[in-house]
């Protein structure tokens, strides 16, 4: 029995040194450009991702002392942060992590447990705006609790590579399960889910009728 249960699981899952790897398949959505894929930041783009990262530092410093326990207490009641990491092939690699986890544990992960060829350069990024994720800030720091999607590309040079994913692994690709669309509650919507009810015509007294004509 217990050999049938662990058959079951590393169908669905692939465990390797007590990290679970789930493998999803592209949903039908369109995918992406080259050119998204393979994006090169020009001088004057990373000035304004420079810009908008100090406008974003001023604005936290002016957070009141109590509005940041309440974000640090929200933040600390997650102990593991998922991940999906999406290819340009469109599969996604889906595993667990700490969220004191950096760049360089995530980098590990990928070249030990996913890569098909884990010599050649990549990096991460995040979208939109593409930016690339660097060296030393934890996942906590990069505010991606709970749940984030995180992208992968191959180095200038090496963008012709289509290979990705270990075959072992794109052999046990599953389908993604939907998720419930989010229903927006306004006050609109109550309004017309209560149509207003139409004002009955009174009909005029017949001695006004009379004086009208």
């Amino acid at each position: 029995m217990e050999g049938e249960t662990t058959k079951e699981t590393l169908e669905t899952t692939q465990t390797v040194d007590n990290r679970a790897v789930k493998v999803l398949k592209p949903n039908d959505a369109p995918p992406p450009s080259d050119d998204d894929i393979n994006y090169e930041l020009s001088s004057a783009e990373l000035k304004r991702q420079f810009h908008d990262q100090q406008q974003k530092t001023e604005q936290n410093s002016v957070l009141s002392t109590k509005e940041w326990k309440e974000r640090n207490k929200k933040v600390a009641q997650y102990d593991k942060v998922t991940i999906r990491f999406r290819f340009p092939d469109r599969l996604e690699i889906e595993s667990v992590f700490n969220p004191d986890d950096t760049l360089d544990i995530m980098t590990q992960f990928l070249k030990d447990q996913v890569l098909s060829r884990p010599e050649i350069p990549f990096y991460l990024f995040l979208t939109p705006p593409l930016q690339r994720i660097i060296a030393g800030k934890s996942l906590k720091a990069l505010g991606l609790i709970p749940k984030a999607i995180i992208h992968f590309a191959y180095e200038k040079g090496h963008t012709n590579v289509t290979e990705y994913i270990k075959p072992g692994l794109v052999e046990q690709a599953q389908e993604k399960t939907p998720s419930q669309p989010v229903v927006a509650q306004t006050e609109n919507k109550t309004q017309e889910d209560k149509p207003a009810t139409e004002k009955k015509r009174v009909p005029l007294p017949s001695w006004l009728q009379k004086k009208k004509k």
